[in-house]
């Protein structure tokens, strides 16, 4: 198996190092709402991964129950 960077390089047109390359350029339409949720779920994994490791919980042996408001916001009810 290659190394990601020379897989990277042995793509057409690929002339750089990855590390050093832009991120690629789309023309697709992007789904904002859908990218707002996910930020939202990625903000609420980080904050459940910050209180396991504050209180130094593991998955093998301890268990977190949380109690989740979710509660989409509108124009009349900015958050």
């Amino acid at each position: 198996m290659l190394p990601k960077n020379h897989a990277w390089q042995a793509l057409p047109n690929m002339k750089e190092a990855l590390i050093v390359s832009s991120w690629p350029l789309t023309s697709l339409p992007r789904n904002l709402a859908a990218i707002k949720r996910f930020e939202k779920l990625q903000a609420l994994t980080r904050a459940i991964r910050n209180v396991r490791a504050e209180y130094s919980l593991s998955l093998q042996n301890e268990y977190l129950h949380l109690s989740l408001l979710i509660q989409e916001s509108s124009k009349n009810n900015p958050r």
